[in-house]
């Protein structure tokens, strides 16, 4: 990641252009839009900040040595290009994975209590019951609410686990 200071006029010329793609999204999210609208709007208005973004990246990318924090920065950014602009054709999709890395974050914090799983059936089941709780979160029910409904559902029927169990999106 590129650190940014006030005496980098470059650095500070792409944030404000990032900036504006999340406004953007920010937008599409207050005004409540459906896929279709949410399309449109970024076909008018991220894509055109998208291609000012590629224009000034192509320029740059040969005016600044390659070994430098700049020359890294646009060559990654240069190499990740054709899947960054997935998004503008995918309005479902998110402008970044904060809600995969908070979800997964949990597994980094549990990776060494795994160890104590006692076996590979245990490690299964562990992965499972963080499976249940994160997709209740991300479903907007409360965990423990949903665990007790059920297991005690279980209580009254056993059996195993199945995708009707899970929370509904």
């Amino acid at each position: 990641i590129l650190k940014i200071d006030s005496k980098n006029a470059q650095a500070e010329w792409f944030v404000k252009e990032i900036r504006k793609l999340y406004a953007i999204e920010s937008k599409a999210k207050e005004a409540n839009l459906n896929s279709e609208e949410h399309l449109r709007l970024r076909q008018s208005e991220s894509k055109p900040i998208v291609n000012e973004i590629r224009s000034w990246m192509n320029k740059r990318i040969v005016e600044v040595a390659p070994k430098s924090s700049m020359g890294k920065a646009l060559s990654y950014l240069a190499g990740q290009w054709e899947k960054l602009l997935i998004f503008l054709d995918h309005p479902e999709l998110q402008l970044d994975t904060n809600l995969v890395e908070n979800d997964i974050r949990p597994f980094v914090i549990g990776r060494k209590n795994w160890l104590f799983s006692g076996c590979p059936q245990g490690a299964t089941a562990s992965a499972g019951f963080y499976s249940l709780v994160q997709n209740a979160k991300v479903s907007g029910k409360d965990p423990y609410a949903f665990l007790r409904d059920l297991f005690k559902s279980w209580e009254k029927k056993p059996r195993s686990l199945s995708w009707t169990d899970l929370p509904q999106f």
